[in-house]
């Protein structure tokens, strides 16, 4: 069974390297959390589930739900894991990981939440003088 006749997206929570979306699981209308990612190629002696579990950590941290399923998205080099929902504090947890992640992978300087705005800074030889 194709990925779109189990699931139909709802709202995009992620964007990049890791497409998070709030999905219906149309067999049961339930709500779900739906990530999809594109995998290193699957080597012939590691089962799907491995390897989709070790591609989706090298992207992204742990999903903040236990993982109901695991799959090939259809016939391309990405795959999927499908959470139960989680309370809207996780998935905001989750969502800032995953960004922080994503930036630091990127070169990016991540700022701590509770650092002082751009140039509030002083050197050490200003605070020692």
């Amino acid at each position: 069974m194709t990925f779109a006749a189990k699931y139909e997206t709802l709202e995009a929570v992620t964007r990049g390297a890791v497409e998070t979306f709030v999905a219906r699981k149309i067999a049961t209308d339930e709500r779900v959390l739906v990530y999809i990612f594109e995998c290193k190629e699957q080597p012939l002696n590691k089962p799907t589930v491995q390897w989709i579990l070790e591609s989706f950590r090298a992207l992204a941290p742990d999903p903040p739900e236990s993982v109901a399923e695991t799959g090939r998205y259809d016939a391309t080099s990405y795959g999927y894991l499908v959470t139960k929902l989680p309370e809207k504090s996780a998935l905001q947890a989750w969502v800032q990981s995953y960004q922080a992640r994503q930036q630091a992978a990127a070169g990016a300087v991540v700022r701590p939440a509770n650092a002082p705005a751009t140039g509030a800074h002083q050197s050490a030889k200003e605070v020692a003088a």
